[in-house]
């Protein structure tokens, strides 16, 4: 109760705080900014159905130091608003907190928890009201966002000489102790990992994008048995295109990935062997929307397979999203959204899934509404 009584006071602190804009100064600017999304599920699925709310609050600041140089850093946190009794053991959850250097047309560095250089790639379909986007990325890799520090260069219109080409550098080193992948049955250490992403403005409204990433990993069995530790890669690839002009949008993604997927609720010692370093996973997602006088109609489709030595060609998501945004003001906006299975699970592929945190096979309503400032 106390958690909630102090997210209730700082959404007060900061919504007094952003409308005065935070603090600026010739040199130095320091903003507070935040949103709360109120989300409720509608499934047959326990799991599912229900609150699926959050507010997210953070800090943006910067310092120029010279014409050419200046420091920044950034924070965002994320609490989960549940009713009682349900998932109480949550936590706060850190989407981002990195500081760093700015150094004018040659690009900037930071160091800590950001955004990973596959995100690059998956924000192009993450525009979809409340059920789709991102189905390919995880948070264990230099996915959605990064798992522990890591170190981020980017560089914007390359070095100043070709305006809309943009790229990435990303690297994460050696995990020392236990890796936060670490189930009843295994545990996962993380080497070094280095990512990298591009996009490139075509033309007006036309972005074309890529990325990679790739770790060393070690698998490592908690108890006696008859498998050794192994040494594997864990790697992904990812390509996109939107078309983002006037009141049209359309963005398209393929990506594929392998020894990314988190085993979690997969105990069956004999299959996590043959699965992990083994799997490929490949997925493609589309979306398309238009915006009309406030109204945002949207339509999306995701779908991802897996393929492996064992248990070949298992669907994990195949679904159509179809949703509309309402703009009432620049703060308020609601939304509805609804996702259509286009698949029915054998008995693998649904614990792969709900190991994976991947939505089930049964259709989701979700509607609500979202307060920025």
């Amino acid at each position: 109760m106390s958690r909630y009584l102090s997210t209730l006071f700082l959404t007060l602190l900061f919504m007094s705080a952003g409308a005065a804009e935070g603090y600026s100064s010739e040199r130095k600017s320091f903003n507070l900014y935040g949103k709360f999304n109120g989300i409720h599920y509608l499934s047959k699925n326990i799991k599912q159905n229900g609150s699926h709310s959050g507010f997210i609050r953070g800090i943006q600041c910067e310092t120029i130091l010279t014409n050419q140089i200046s420091s920044f850093a950034s924070w965002a946190v994320e609490t989960p608003v549940l009713y009682e009794g349900k998932f109480q053991n949550q936590k706060d959850v850190t989407l981002l907190g990195f500081a760093g250097l700015k150094f004018g047309h040659y690009g900037r560095i930071d160091y800590g928890h950001n955004r990973g250089v596959l995100d690059d790639v998956g924000v192009f379909t993450d525009v979809m009201p409340a059920l789709g986007g991102k189905s390919f990325l995880t948070d264990y890799y230099l996915g959605r966002t990064t798992n522990t520090h890591v170190f981020t260069y980017r560089n914007i219109d390359f070095f100043g000489l070709v305006k809309g080409l943009n790229f990435a550098l990303q690297f994460q080193g050696k995990e020392s102790g236990e890796n936060i992948y670490n189930t009843n049955t295994i545990k996962r250490y993380n080497g070094n990992e280095y990512g990298f992403s591009t996009s490139y403005e075509v033309k007006e409204g036309v972005t074309l994008s890529a990325a990679f990433t790739q770790n060393k990993q070690r698998i490592q069995p908690k108890f006696n048995t008859v498998h050794r530790d192994r040494i594997g890669y864990a790697k992904a690839y990812s390509l996109g295109v939107k078309y983002d002009y006037h009141d049209l949008y359309f963005a398209a993604i393929y990506s594929q990935n392998n020894g990314m997927i988190p085993l979690g609720g997969l105990c069956q010692e004999e299959d996590i062997f043959s699965f992990n370093n083994r799997e490929k996973a490949s997925n493609i997602e589309c979306v398309l929307q238009y915006q009309m006088e406030g109204f945002r109609p949207s339509i999306g489709y995701l779908q991802s397979i897996i393929h492996n030595g064992l248990h070949r060609h298992h669907k994990l998501v195949k679904c159509i999203v179809i949703g509309t945004h309402y703009t009432l003001n620049k703060n308020i906006s609601a939304f509805v959204d609804y996702r259509i299975g286009l698949m029915d699970r054998n008995k693998y592929s649904a614990r792969i899934a709900e190991s994976a945190y991947l939505p089930d096979k049964n259709n989701i309503f979700a509607l609500g509404f979202t307060y920025t400032f």
